[in-house]
């Protein structure tokens, strides 16, 4: 079973993050989260396999919560799903530790294809960016 954490800002796409996923039976959601600084606070109490991180969120980023979280733990894999096709963003957040890249205008063919690929320890760039 994949843990799962799911981190943005807006909470319909929390939601629905979450209704998709749990259509998988090889996933299983250890915690939606409004914030970098919630997913740190709460990272070794869940302990998840893979972060879907949103890049654009107040306060804290997900390029900066994506490389606080990696000096915490390394092993986890972080997905980035975001608005943002610019090459800029992808290079920020893979050098911050991500081992993914997906947009959420392509979220539900590819997500679950980049859960289980970086969980394998592949990287996964979404085909549209």
């Amino acid at each position: 079973m994949i843990k799962v954490a799911i981190v943005d800002d807006h909470p319909a796409v929390r939601h629905a993050w979450m209704l998709f996923l749990s259509t998988d039976q090889t996933l299983t959601i250890v915690g939606v989260f409004s914030s970098g600084n919630e997913m740190i606070e709460k990272l070794t109490e869940v302990n998840p396999d893979v972060i879907l991180m949103d890049i654009s969120m107040p306060g804290m980023s997900g390029i900066e919560a994506t490389k606080r979280i990696m000096v915490i733990n390394v092993d986890v894999k972080i997905i980035a799903v975001t608005t943002h096709s610019s090459s800029v963003y992808k290079k920020e957040i893979l050098d911050a530790g991500a081992k993914g890249f997906v947009s959420k205008y392509s979220v539900s063919e590819q997500l679950l294809q980049a859960i289980k690929e970086v969980y394998k320890g592949n990287t996964y760039i979404g085909e549209d960016l």
